[in-house]
């Protein structure tokens, strides 16, 4: 049976475990980023059909730049993407809507909100939850 994959990119290893913990639970395989190059290597071989993407992390891209670059790459088209940040969210829910994510949620998070959030973005893509 394959499982689920699902990339986490976040600098913060609590939140990386939180989400590991969660999506796992969830039947997610997860693979990890601490920043926006990584996550742009890991993509590559990995294949995610979920990448839950951290706003603010340091490295030479920010969470709004990657989705961009991952966007623009045609073997990503039906890739979910779920950005993530503490910052305002008034101001940070039209960028990450206009890089291409699926969804914006605020930091601190719910583990369980968060999954349905997931859930549903999987069922309106057409893939069963």
């Amino acid at each position: 049976m394959n499982r689920r994959r699902a990339l986490i990119v976040d600098d913060d290893r609590v939140f990386r475990a939180v989400l590991d913990r969660t999506l796992s639970r969830a039947g997610f395989v997860t693979a990890h980023a601490e920043n926006g190059d990584q996550a742009l290597e890991v993509i590559q071989d990995f294949h995610p059909e979920l990448m839950v993407l951290d706003i603010w992390m340091p490295g030479d891209f920010d969470g709004v730049e990657v989705c961009r670059r991952v966007r623009a790459d045609p073997r990503f088209q039906g890739l979910i993407i779920v950005m993530m940040s503490a910052a305002d969210k008034r101001k940070e829910t039209d960028r990450c809507l206009q890089a291409g994510a699926n969804i914006f949620i605020a930091k601190p998070f719910s583990p369980k909100q968060f999954l349905d959030q997931v859930k549903l973005l999987l069922r309106e893509k057409g893939r069963s939850a």
